[in-house]
């Protein structure tokens, strides 16, 4: 779902018009393989998409690329076969723990396509000590 907000008065938010076209929002449909977003942030134009399973389950956590999100301005059902949406990788998945949770740009090593992608349930061995959490990073390769 697409919205745009304005604030109407300090502190309070409403629904804008988008564009000429006056809707307050617009709908996007997005063939994931049977799993929800988990998380997702604009990346120069694109929508980076953590995909999960939708409840407490193990299952296949994966990252796909909507390509030119921002240049779209119909409603549209993107298909993974598709030029608009991309599988970039997949990532291991550990039976209980290690959920991916949440992702966000963070540019690492003089790399600026890197994100950090951070875990619900997290394995023993990402907590080193008790006030310390190791999170992963990688790095947005694109198939074109």
């Amino acid at each position: 779902m697409e919205i745009e907000v304005e604030e109407t008065k300090p502190g309070v938010l409403a629904l804008k018009p988008i564009e000429k076209d006056g809707q307050l929002y617009r709908k996007h449909f997005i063939e994931l393989d049977g799993l929800g977003i988990r998380e997702l942030f604009l990346h120069d134009g694109d929508l980076i998409i953590l995909g999960g399973p939708t409840m407490d389950l193990n299952g296949a956590m994966r990252v796909f690329r909507l390509k030119n999100i921002e240049k779209r301005t119909e409603e549209m059902i993107y298909w993974q076969e598709s030029k608009h949406l991309e599988v970039m990788f997949d990532l291991p998945i550990k039976v209980g723990t290690d959920k991916a949770e949440g992702i966000a740009h963070f540019p690492c090593l003089g790399q600026s396509d890197s994100v950090l992608i951070v875990y619900d349930s997290p394995a023993p061995e990402r907590r080193p000590n008790g006030n310390e959490l190791l999170a992963d990073v990688f790095r947005l390769k694109s198939e074109s």
